[in-house]
């Protein structure tokens, strides 16, 4: 049921739509081009955004392929709060740090 659809029955502030930022082969551009669309969601129909950054998740395709390269290890993820590791981070965003700092800071504004 396209968002439309959602909104004419009432029940669009009900829905969630979850995007995934910073897949390796990402750019910022595409990634901006990702917060607008949802964005335009949330302004146009009310739905509720979910935007999380790309984690490595073991197991994931990308994620054997970086095991491979040696990028990433399972023991990454055997410290609390693995999910905060900047290096870990790194490993699957392809995006310059000032990128990431940059979109971030956007976020911040847009969701206040």
């Amino acid at each position: 049921m396209p968002p439309g659809s959602l909104y004419e029955h009432g029940i669009s502030e009900r829905a969630d739509f979850s995007f995934i930022l910073g897949l390796p082969w990402e750019t910022r551009a595409e990634v901006e081009k990702t917060i607008r669309f949802a964005m335009s969601l949330l302004g146009k129909y009310g739905v509720r955004v979910i935007l999380q950054w790309y984690s490595e998740i073991p197991g994931s395709r990308l994620w054997e392929q970086h095991r491979r390269q040696q990028t990433v290890t399972e023991a990454m993820y055997d410290d609390y709060g693995f999910f905060r590791n900047l290096y870990l981070f790194r490993a699957g965003v392809g995006l310059l740090p000032s990128d990431v700092w940059n979109i971030t800071d956007l976020l911040g504004k847009l969701l206040l």
